[in-house]
């Protein structure tokens, strides 16, 4: 055979060899899903395809997350493609979003071949203060009842009001206020002390998120009274862990007992009794929290409950720390940074600043009103966006530019000039 009918033979096979190929083809392997806003749902059809001659079964090594990212048909035929559906409720998420799915396919020979696919984008908020939370701080059960009113403001729908209650924690009576953007949260009466964690959702009128969720902490006291919650165990390590101490007093002076002590068995935490400090006294009784040995490395979580003879009333003090192994490394972001420049502390009159700058700038004139917009940033790998705002007057309504942030090149708009010189082009907010 000479070197041309090689050539030729080469050339013929090749097609061949390309179908053949054991490689799956994913249409899309990077789903970027732009900007969306709290609560809605990023929903996204992908094909993978089989180009090869042999039958091959599909899974996700995403167990616990099938219900957002499943494959179908699971066994994939020869030349047929399958369709991945993407279906992700981002609920109260707020920032940058990422999330990483493998698909694993399996042609039964032993190998398996993993297709990752990735899921971005950024989720921003309606509301002014994204997430509010509410902190009633200590809650005394023998006092009058504390109440705190929560007010959903958003300069991009200034109407935005609050439909109804969807859920609320079973120790805090939520109802609406006044205004039709208002909650009121109330503290229920409770025989369970310690700290309380909870979230109240409710339903708005906002055409772009529908629902708004507010983070409630409580800390109840009652009868007895720990010296310290949460129960911070600091940073431990094997070669160097210590006991922590916990003092639980009796507010009225009066002797009691502590019947019975329930550790949470996944903090891996031993509770032994001990004598109070600086002299033990009938109204009160301390332990000490050591860690397990064979305990894991990673967050020291969970609560310890205790339970008082003769009373009804049960203390939850949380736990709180992190077990690191000898061999690892912690470094600190407050390190000193021989690059970083110390910052004027003079006043800056902003208005003149962004004057001067336009003034001195040789780029084209752009369209607008008022003096350009601009600023600049060390580092934007970690920012996807601005958001925009404009208004005639500093401390006045300001109206959002876009429903869209911003990104990378844009240099903002041109504010219109106040209507009279009391205020400056305040553009801070």
């Amino acid at each position: 055979m000479n070197i041309t009918k090689t050539f030729a033979l080469v050339l013929a096979l090749l097609p061949l060899q390309l179908l053949a190929s054991d490689e799956l083809t994913i249409d899309e392997s990077h789903v970027d899903f732009g900007e969306q806003f709290q609560f809605s749902e990023v929903k996204k059809d992908i094909s993978l395809s089989n180009p090869s001659d042999k039958t091959v079964r599909l899974s996700t090594s995403n167990k616990e997350d099938i219900k957002s990212f499943s494959i179908e048909p699971v066994l994939l035929k020869p030349h047929s493609s399958a369709v991945i559906h993407i279906d992700i409720p981002l609920l109260n998420h707020l920032g940058y979003f990422g999330r990483r799915y493998e698909i694993v396919a399996d042609a039964g020979d032993g190998a398996q071949q993993r297709y990752p696919v990735l899921v971005t984008g950024f989720v921003n908020s309606v509301l002014d203060t994204p997430n509010p939370d509410v902190n009633f701080g200590a809650v005394d059960m023998k006092a009058t009842k504390l109440q705190q009113v929560v007010r959903l403001a958003s300069s991009s729908a200034p109407a935005l009001s609050i439909v109804k209650i969807i859920d609320a924690p079973e120790f805090i009576d939520a109802s609406l206020g006044k205004a039709s953007n208002e909650l009121v949260l109330t503290p229920k009466q409770s025989n369970l002390l310690g700290y309380r964690k909870g979230v109240v959702k409710v339903a708005t009128s906002s055409k772009d998120q529908s629902e708004v969720w507010i983070n409630v902490l409580a800390d109840f006291h009652g009868d007895f009274v720990p010296d310290q919650n949460p129960l911070s165990f600091g940073v431990q390590r094997p070669s160097a862990s210590y006991p922590v101490r916990l003092q639980i007093t009796s507010r009225n002076s009066a002797p009691f007992s502590v019947e019975k002590v329930t550790v949470d068995p996944n903090a891996h935490v031993i509770a032994k009794a001990a004598e109070c400090i600086p002299k033990a006294t009938v109204d009160c009784h301390a332990f000490l929290f050591e860690l397990e040995k064979s305990r894991p490395q990673g967050q020291i979580t969970g609560s310890v409950t205790f339970q008082f003879a003769h009373s009804n009333q049960v203390l939850d003090v949380l736990l709180e720390g992190i077990f690191l192994l000898d061999s690892t490394k912690v470094r600190s972001l407050n390190d000193a940074d021989t690059t970083k420049q110390s910052i004027s502390k003079n006043k800056v009159d902003l208005g003149a600043a962004i004057l001067n700058a336009v003034n001195s700038s040789s780029e084209p004139e752009l369209p607008g009103k008022g003096p350009l917009l601009k600023w600049k940033v060390a580092n934007e790998s970690g920012i996807y966006g601005y958001a925009i705002f404009r208004g005639d007057d500093a401390a006045g309504l300001l109206q959002a530019e876009s429903g869209n942030s911003q990104r990378q090149q844009y240099h903002g708009p041109r504010l219109r000039k106040p209507k009279t010189q009391q205020h400056t082009n305040n553009p801070t907010q």
